[in-house]
């Protein structure tokens, strides 16, 4: 059985004039991992929350309340500049199902070989 996977929400709360320039009352990036530690969590956190302050944005979901494509690249995504963000939280989420992964073949499968059904 493959291992569980998770799934890391960082909500950054905007400010009152990052509303006022068209964002969202809050905004969400998404980190997925494998495992149960608790330390992964928070050291994956600690990286983002590091990346953040580094570049002074939170680099989130661009289409913010659509579906999340879990396979998007960085590209897919916006940097909403510090000055706009309020607060951070996190949450973590069990996923409800396995996620495929590129073979070396550029092949996506689960862990057990098969293909994911494709729409």
């Amino acid at each position: 059985m493959a291992p569980t996977q998770h799934v890391l929400k960082i909500t950054a709360k905007i400010s009152w004039e990052g509303r006022m320039n068209g964002l969202p009352d809050e905004v969400h990036a998404f980190v997925i991992f494998t495992g149960e530690d608790p330390v992964i969590v928070n050291t994956i956190l600690e990286h983002e929350i590091s990346v953040f302050s580094r570049y002074q944005m939170m680099f989130a979901q661009r289409d913010q309340g659509q579906i999340v494509d879990l396979h998007k690249t960085p590209q897919d995504r916006i940097a909403i500049p510090f000055r706009w963000i309020v607060n951070f939280s996190a949450t973590v989420s069990k996923l409800g199902a396995e996620l495929s992964e590129e073979d070396e073949e550029n092949v996506e499968r689960f862990s057990d070989g098969s293909k994911p059904v494709l729409n």
